[in-house]
């Protein structure tokens, strides 16, 4: 298991915070931040540190539900890293425990036409989780997807079942509640570096605005996964065969045994 005790004694938390959903443009705003100077934690840091993510994410998970997250809490999963800055999944699942414990960041809401988000997330994050062969992976025990599974699963099950369209509306609508309008920015990646550079009081880069291309590398990685996945698969269906196999001629053997002992009792 991961140490979760071991925490940067300088760590100063987190200054910008980014509480879009995923496929709402968090690639080129965690790009842009980086720019501006930010070390921007994205989802797609959790997997360089398996087991630190997904040991952290399930305990504040767990406290989340209860209403019992920290500063602490969020301290221990950025800490190691030294983020000061956050987009996308999971951490925009809980702006009202974040502004708690970081009352001074600034928190991006990046915003798109509903429907578009869904088809996007349908074509790509939400895509893996939804494939009966991902779920026999785990069933079959690969370490790596169910620990990928453990800091995933909170997220999904919140915004990628259901009425999704509705579940992005009444996310957007809670943070524009929830977090004061002077530290808010609710913002569509079209609009450049201006509204983002005047809101954290940064000068405009003299270089184009980034914009990730998320959505075909995602997909194209999803391609690779799905055949990565099949291929686990039949390794694995094949050791339990084998495994079967071998208890089924163990049990064959011991049947035989008992046979021939009652033969030559008789």
């Amino acid at each position: 298991m991961a140490d979760l005790q071991k925490q940067p004694e300088t760590y100063d938390g987190l200054k910008v915070i980014g509480l879009g959903l995923g496929r709402t443009g968090t690639g080129s705003v965690r790009d842009a931040l980086r720019v501006l100077g930010y070390k921007t934690f994205h989802m797609s840091e959790n997997p360089t540190d398996l087991d630190h993510y997904s040991t952290a994410w399930p305990l504040l998970y767990a406290k989340a539900d209860k209403g019992m997250v920290t500063r602490e809490d969020f301290d221990r999963i950025f800490s190691k890293g030294g983020y000061t800055a956050t987009q996308d999944f999971p951490t925009c699942c809980f702006p009202r425990e974040l502004l708690a414990a970081y009352p001074d960041a600034k928190f991006i809401l990046t915003v798109r036409d509903p429907a578009k988000w869904k088809y996007s997330v349908d074509t790509t994050v939400a895509r893996g989780g939804r494939w009966p062969l991902y779920h026999l992976v785990r069933f079959l025990r690969n370490e790596r997807a169910l620990k990928l599974s453990k800091i995933s699963s909170y997220c999904q099950d919140r915004f990628f079942v259901g009425d999704m369209e509705a579940k992005f509306t009444a996310h957007v609508e809670e943070c524009k509640r929830i977090i004061p309008p002077n530290q808010l920015l609710v913002y569509r990646v079209e609009e450049g570096w201006e509204p983002l550079c005047r809101f954290l009081e940064k000068p405009i880069p003299d270089l184009p605005f980034p914009h990730s291309h998320e959505g075909k590398e995602m997909k194209a990685g999803f391609d690779i996964y799905e055949k990565m996945l099949w291929k686990q698969a039949g390794v694995l269906a094949f050791k339990y065969v084998i495994a079967m196999g071998a208890v089924a001629v163990g049990l064959l053997a011991w049947r035989k045994g008992d046979v021939l002992q009652l033969v030559g009792r008789r």
